[in-house]
């Protein structure tokens, strides 16, 4: 039976995109609450926040940790990795490009009220790519 070794990348990368998902996370949640009234409020985003600061602190604890392991990478893995980064900045890139477009739009046009969904669907539409 031959054990798997996980490179030290790998872990890192995971743990990069736990940091991003948990601001941007935490982001959108915020956007979400901030339209509710009440003691729901308050509640509300204070458990997002503590969600997010839990998933941070997590990722952190990832990358010290990983520096105990080697970051010996196969050369097929380090290639399909390489490309899946390249789309993921191309992607990202866009997506950050409509978003600036759409708000020069909506206040261009006086319409900041649908800058929100708009964003959303702009952040959205990224799933089905």
């Amino acid at each position: 039976m031959s054990q798997t070794t996980i490179p030290r990348a790998a872990v890192r990368g995971t743990a990069s995109g736990v940091i991003f998902m948990a601001f941007f996370g935490t982001l959108w949640a915020g956007i979400g609450i901030r339209g509710m009234q009440g003691w729901e409020f308050l509640v509300l985003i204070i458990l997002s926040l503590l969600i997010g600061v839990i998933l941070f602190i997590g990722a952190i604890g990832l990358i010290k940790n990983s520096s105990q392991l080697s970051n010996e990478v196969i050369k097929e893995d380090r290639d399909r990795w390489r490309k899946k980064n390249r789309w993921f900045g191309i992607i990202f890139s866009l997506e950050g490009l409509l978003i600036a477009i759409a708000a020069f739009i909506c206040v261009s046009t006086n319409h900041l009220n649908l800058f929100v969904p708009v964003m959303a669907l702009i952040v959205g539409a990224h799933f089905f790519l």
